[in-house]
């Protein structure tokens, strides 16, 4: 593996301020997408949309998708999953940020689950797990890649994109009754500021390096079965293998909800591992932030990953974002 690259770029957007366990707000990755992300998805042109899709056997808005399809695609189309924040208690599909790189010849997915409220882990890895399930089973008829399917979250959700790229291939998280043979291996994982260690972060409360704050949600998702076993098991870090999808890894250095350590140290773990990983440490920002140029690391990420023909596992390097 080729010695770790360390970049610095100044980058003139702005920052936004921190909020709890939400999904940063991402604005169109280009000029050419004049309309702003707000409580719903954008409307873009060349789009077919298919809204309140659900995607296990219950009719139940806990478990549905919104797809958004480049219409007129003459081949499948290779997809990205988004999976919300919020505390994994509170979020919906309504907004979904990569809706606007449909025009780059992406299919994006907006996904609900049930929240803390509603179940307790693993519920939650379960119904991205069964999500992906789904993607694959229809991916004629969808016209998508069942081969490149990529996943993106925020805090919370990337806390879970994390998860399904690092249990993807073990075989003992797979949804229960899944049919044989099916994967909900994904190929590429985007994670924006999500914990990957929570027993980290649970040992840290004791020294009063988080807060109660930081990490009641955390306790609310696994239902209070606060023991090392249950953080282990809800922790993506603990199943890191070779055979881990590329990552891209995005946090703010000034983030008082999700320590930016917890992104540090997966990526070196990764790095370890010689899995594709890429570091953006954003200065300055907090749990939150935005701008066209985050949009579009994170669109190059996915056209290098999922629309080219090999992937490379020799890149892993940290940027320093100012």
């Amino acid at each position: 593996m080729s010695r770790t690259t360390i970049k610095s770029f100044i980058l003139s957007s702005a920052i936004a301020g921190t909020c709890l366990w939400s999904s940063p707000f991402l604005p169109p990755a280009s000029a050419a997408d004049s309309t702003s992300v707000g409580r719903g998805a954008a409307t873009v042109t060349g789009m077919r949309t298919l809204k309140n899709i659900f995607y296990t056997g219950a009719k139940s808005n806990s478990q549905s998708m919104d797809i958004y399809l480049p219409d007129g695609s003459k081949k499948p189309a290779p997809v990205i999953v988004w999976i919300h924040g919020g505390s994994w208690s509170g979020g919906s599909k309504e907004e979904c940020p990569p809706v606007y790189f449909v025009s780059s010849g992406f299919a994006a997915v907006s996904i609900n689950y049930r929240l803390s409220q509603e179940a307790a882990y693993p519920a939650q890895l379960y119904d991205c797990k069964s999500a992906i399930h789904y993607l694959r089973q229809h991916a004629k008829d969808l016209n998508i890649d069942a081969a490149r399917i990529g996943v993106w979250g925020a805090s919370a959700g990337g806390h879970l994109a994390a998860l399904l790229g690092t249990t993807g291939n073990v075989s003992s998280w797979e949804t229960p009754g899944h049919k044989p043979g099916a994967s909900s291996k994904v190929q590429a994982v985007c994670n924006w500021c999500g914990p990957s260690d929570l027993r980290d972060m649970h040992r840290k409360l004791a020294t009063k390096q988080v807060t109660l704050s930081q990490v009641e949600p955390i306790y609310r998702l696994l239902a209070n079965r606060v023991t090392p076993d249950w953080l282990t098991a809800a922790s993506p870090i603990s199943y890191v293998s070779a055979k881990t999808p590329p990552f891209l890894i995005m946090h703010g250095d000034q983030d008082a909800t999700v320590p930016v350590d917890q992104s540090r140290y997966f990526h070196q773990v990764l790095k370890t591992r010689k899995i594709d990983s890429t570091l953006y440490v954003l200065k300055g920002a907090g749990h939150s932030f935005s701008s066209s140029d985050n949009a579009r690391i994170v669109l190059e990420f996915f056209k290098r990953v999922l629309q080219a023909r090999t992937i490379s596992l020799s890149v892993c390097s940290e940027e320093l974002l100012a």
